[in-house]
């Protein structure tokens, strides 16, 4: 799987900052109850005070509990801040997710993270919440409404531990 966002901030019609986001990730299925992944991912996002934030990891998937995908899996991370200031942390990473399908193709997908440190996880750890309506125009055109709430207990800089987005997308298939 390959995923890449930019994203811009902007007003009065001038652009204040952008945004980018790569994710690439392998899942080997296995004949088990648990799947084999590997990722890696970076980010550059000024609203969250992250010049740069690089992370790579291994982890399992766990398979159709109850409608639910789980996993947990160990990264490394490696961030910048916007004044340059370098931190290394390695995370353990819990997440949950849900797809709830509705009638006419919609869809809503719930994913739940926490990324506590593993040498301080009372100190410092990362949570986030992500809802995604999808709502199927054509075969080839969706709209998503997305929702997310972010938590760093350990921010870069002067960013807040708390960050919220909202953003419609606009999704054509090739």
């Amino acid at each position: 799987m390959l995923a890449f966002n930019k994203s811009e901030r902007s007003k009065d019609s001038e652009t204040e900052a952008e945004s980018t986001f790569g994710h690439a990730r392998i899942l080997w299925k296995l004949d088990q109850i648990f799947d084999l992944e590997a990722y890696i991912q970076t980010t550059e996002n000024p609203f969250q005070s992250y010049k740069k934030r690089n992370l790579i990891g291994i982890g399992v998937r766990l398979k159709g509990i109850q409608k639910y995908n789980l996993g947990l899996s160990i990264f490394k991370e490696k961030e910048q801040t916007l004044n340059r200031i370098s931190k290394d942390t390695d995370r353990l990473n819990i997440y949950v997710h849900r797809k709830t399908m509705f009638s006419n193709e919609m869809s809503l997908n719930t994913s739940v993270f926490f990324q506590p440190s593993i040498n301080e996880p009372n100190k410092d750890f990362k949570a986030s919440l992500l809802l995604t309506l999808n709502m199927p125009i054509s075969k080839k055109f969706n709209i998503q409404i997305q929702f997310s709430e972010s938590i760093d207990k350990d921010p870069p800089d002067i960013a807040d531990e708390s960050d919220q987005l909202f953003s419609t997308n606009f999704i054509y298939k090739l």
